[in-house]
């Protein structure tokens, strides 16, 4: 039981065709306009699963090894799961009859087990669960939308009707910010990849790409409410700004994370980075990220060595195929940023400051 395909299908992109081609794989080349040889896109090889990538999405048949029950699902899922379950595969509906964690029946509301695989929700469609994100409290699933996205979302959210797309179709047209001046930020244009990738919940919040005055060249991307309340007025390179201070009324001055401290760690974090994601090279909605765990390391909370940039796209547990919806929210390891790193850039190189 287990993995029974010894090959699959995947599709090859710029990020992958050195990959495959290193492995000995044959990828049909042509030569263009510019006399250079490129790939037609959809092109697709077969491989051995042996030879995918950790984050890979191509699909693979597993079987279950509570009840035998053969399905299909992506490749980055069986990993998790093997991760999550100490090697064992656990199908839809065995995992939802060994859980304790209570579900709703999307057809009558009652509390009984129930499988949604294939169920429409507005422009979702529920494809699997994604195991990772169940380990915070809540039954998320992988939905595709009609758009072709694929989001998490929470079993609930689908149910009460709070999410019914990717983002991709906002209830309300936003006001346009361009040209807008807030503090040290001024509004270049609309987020639209943001606006696109993240959960539409019904408080109709938009991303806007924003220019700061200081040394830093790269745009950032702020939520509309943020800029027109006046708590972001710069891209952090201000730590005396009042309104950055007056984010921290009412709340814990001891807390580790919402201190100056913290604050500057993140911004030295950027600057080192370059403001920009280590892992794609993104300069969007960077997060800093520790390298070794938070909350086991107290000394290495605001050394900036413990610190790497990721973008949204590469850091969130709520994105497919993030750092922390692959490896969870806890115990993280600096193997398991490394690991993650090449296989999701096979050109990243260790900096010196992290060997």
């Amino acid at each position: 039981m287990g993995l029974i395909n010894t090959e699959t299908e995947v599709l090859i992109t710029g990020q992958t065709k050195n990959y495959y081609m290193g492995l000995g794989y044959n990828i049909p080349l042509y030569k263009n306009a510019n006399g250079k040889f490129v790939f037609k896109n959809g092109t697709k090889i077969v491989v051995d699963v042996n030879d995918l990538k950790l984050g890979s999405e191509a699909l693979v048949v597993l079987e279950c090894d509570e009840c035998g029950h053969k399905y299909e699902t992506h490749y980055v899922v069986y990993n998790n799961m093997m991760k999550k379950n100490n090697g064992r595969i656990v199908c839809y509906d065995c995992r939802f009859s060994l859980t304790k964690v209570n579900r709703r029946n999307v057809e009558n509301g009652t509390a009984i087990y129930k499988n949604i695989t294939n169920f429409i929700f507005g422009n979702l469609k529920a494809i699997e669960i994604d195991y990772d994100n169940n380990n915070i409290g809540s039954t998320y699933w992988i939905c595709q939308c009609s758009c072709g996205n694929y989001i998490s979302v929470s079993l609930g959210n689908l149910l009460n009707g709070k999410q019914i797309s990717c983002g991709c179709n906002p209830r309300i047209k936003p006001e346009d910010l361009t040209g807008n001046i807030y503090g040290k930020l001024t509004v270049i244009r609309e987020d639209v990849n943001k606006n696109i990738q993240f959960k539409n919940d019904g408080k109709n919040r938009y991303y806007w790409l924003c220019l700061c005055s200081c040394d830093n060249p790269n745009l950032i991307s702020f939520r509309s409410d943020s800029l027109k309340s006046g708590e972001r007025t710069s891209c952090g390179c201000n730590i005396s700004d009042e309104n950055w201070k007056s984010r921290f009324k009412g709340i814990d001055p001891n807390n580790p994370r919402q201190n100056p401290e913290y604050f500057q760690w993140r911004q030295s974090v950027f600057k080192r980075d370059g403001y920009k994601c280590c892992c794609c090279g993104s300069n969007s909605e960077l997060n800093a990220h520790h390298i070794e765990n938070f909350s086991s390391n107290k000394s290495l909370r605001t050394n900036v060595n413990n610190g790497i940039s990721l973008c949204e796209n590469c850091h969130s547990v709520n994105i497919y195929g993030g750092f922390h919806n692959i490896y969870g929210t806890r115990n993280n390891t600096k193997e398991q940023l490394l690991e993650y790193l090449f296989s999701r850039n096979e050109y990243f190189e260790i900096p010196d400051w992290m060997k």
